[in-house]
């Protein structure tokens, strides 16, 4: 009996030990949990202060880049120092733009970009001292070159929508996107900014931008535009009546929220890339806005690819919002591409200008069933007018623009 007592002290020494051992334990691990709760806290107070600190350096390059200047197709001479990159972008002001008093610009820097994937010459970036002589420039640009040169990009074709058409005052500049997927072996880290570029160009003589096209960036529900807060008008010593150009810019939202159309966008994909975040930021610097998930028939953003990525879209300036009366993205049609899904959408003016007196929606549509036995003499149809596609092709070339632009 006497031995049984000890073993079921022995036994009470052990629990209470123990518990003290799981209390001690539970301790623990209340300090660790609150410490991970501490973690967390301090991991979201960065990344706000990084997502923050990314969006008022955008701001700052926003306003920076407009004393910028990029110039493509200037033949590169061997062994060519900064001074003598200069001396070209001088000559070239001089010759080509005819400019004589050249040789009194000043620059801040100039210096040729990255080699080019395609072997031609390295574009040029200069920064220009007086934002006066950078107007200089870009004023003379469209009548001195507009015949000489055209588009250098391979990522975009350009058109305008004539003021006869619409009852603007000015063009509509439409530009018609492909980029290579991400990584392949035939994407290019300039695509973007080549866009950016020519279109900063092309848009002198008009007052609104399209683009669409297969952009290949999945962008999710990233925002496509600023708010300006005290700080940043701090940063650039701004004032309402200062610098016009960039206050229109930074409160274009605002257009958006005069026609009821939401900041937030909607997409069915909810995953991002690189390309995606150049995306986004090409929209933040030249005040365009994303219209997939925004408008009538999409408000989901619907993905374009395959069911699973949103990649294909309208890009255009705020005020066209107020033009576009119909926005969907139709369903997958194998006879129209591999994968993607097509996006349609209307634009509506008015205007007394009678274009077309018939009414398309009146017309007889004949829609031509598909039959596999044909597909050899399709192709061989195909092959035959082979000529004919690679002459209009060579007419839309000869009809584009000039390669001096606006970075």
């Amino acid at each position: 009996m006497k031995d049984m007592k000890i073993e079921i002290n022995n036994i009470k020494a052990t629990q209470e030990q123990q518990a003290h051992t799981l209390a001690k334990e539970e301790n623990h691990h209340y300090i660790i949990e609150d410490r991970v709760k501490s973690m967390e806290q301090v991991n979201t107070y960065l990344e706000n202060e990084n997502f923050e600190l990314k969006e008022q350096f955008l701001r700052l390059q926003t306003h920076s880049m407009k004393y910028n200047l990029i110039f493509s197709g200037i033949t590169e001479q061997d062994n060519e120092s900064k001074e003598d990159t200069e001396s070209v972008i001088k000559n070239f002001i001089e010759t080509e733009l005819e400019i004589r008093d050249a040789n009194t610009i000043s620059f801040q820097n100039v210096h040729r970009l990255r080699p080019r994937n395609d072997g031609k010459p390295r574009n040029i970036i200069a920064k220009f001292s007086k934002y006066d002589d950078h107007q200089r420039v870009i004023r003379v640009v469209p009548a001195k070159l507009r015949h000489k040169s055209h588009t250098d990009s391979d990522y975009v074709q350009w058109f305008e929508i004539s003021p006869e058409l619409t009852g603007l005052r000015v063009n509509i500049l439409v530009g018609g996107v492909y980029i290579p997927p991400e990584y392949s072996k035939y994407s290019t880290d300039n695509a973007f900014s080549e866009i950016e570029t020519e279109m900063m160009q092309f848009s002198e003589n008009a007052s609104s931008i399209i683009l669409l096209g297969d952009f290949n960036a999945r962008t999710a529900t990233m925002p496509d535009f600023i708010v300006p807060d005290d700080t940043l008008f701090d940063i650039l010593d701004l004032t309402d009546n200062q610098d016009v150009d960039t206050l229109k810019n930074m409160y274009s939202y605002n257009f958006l929220l005069d026609y009821n159309i939401p900041l937030q966008r909607s997409s069915e994909d909810k995953k991002s890339n690189g390309f995606g975040s150049k995306l986004i930021d090409m929209c933040k610097r030249c005040s365009l806005y994303i219209a997939n998930g925004r408008l009538f028939d999409d408000t989901i953003g619907k993905t374009t690819c395959k069911n699973v990525s949103l990649i294909d879209y309208l890009i255009i300036s705020p005020d066209l919002f107020n033009y576009i009366t119909n926005f969907n993205v139709l369903d997958f049609d194998p006879m129209i591409s591999d994968v993607h899904n097509r996006i349609h959408f209307t634009l509506s003016f008015q205007t007394l200008k009678q274009v077309n007196p018939k009414n398309i929606n009146d017309l007889d549509h004949t829609k031509i069933k598909w039959n596999p036995v044909h597909a050899n003499q399709f192709q061989q149809v195909l092959s035959n007018r082979l000529g004919e596609i690679d002459s209009a092709l060579d007419d839309l070339d000869n009809n584009h623009y000039i390669q001096v632009s606006l970075f």
